[in-house]
């Protein structure tokens, strides 16, 4: 009927109109699930890095520092 209408010439160029749109947003997901994965890989090898640095950084409490009587 489409080609009825408006002629195979017109029809196919429509196609190929869409499949480029299709294509289009296909290559867009695949950049953005790349660049997710980059960033999940770049954060896990954070908080390995960092992973027992935050008990590292604080010092123990001196034993005469709290709860303790000088006499």
């Amino acid at each position: 009927m489409w080609e009825l209408i408006h002629g195979k010439g017109q029809g196919r160029c429509l196609d190929d109109l869409l499949w480029s749109t299709v294509n289009l947003f296909d290559r867009a997901v695949d950049r953005v699930e790349r660049e997710l994965a980059i960033n999940e890989q770049a954060l896990q090898r954070s908080q390995r890095e960092q992973n027992g640095s935050e008990m590292r950084s604080v010092e123990p409490e001196s034993p005469h520092g709290r709860g303790t009587c000088a006499h």
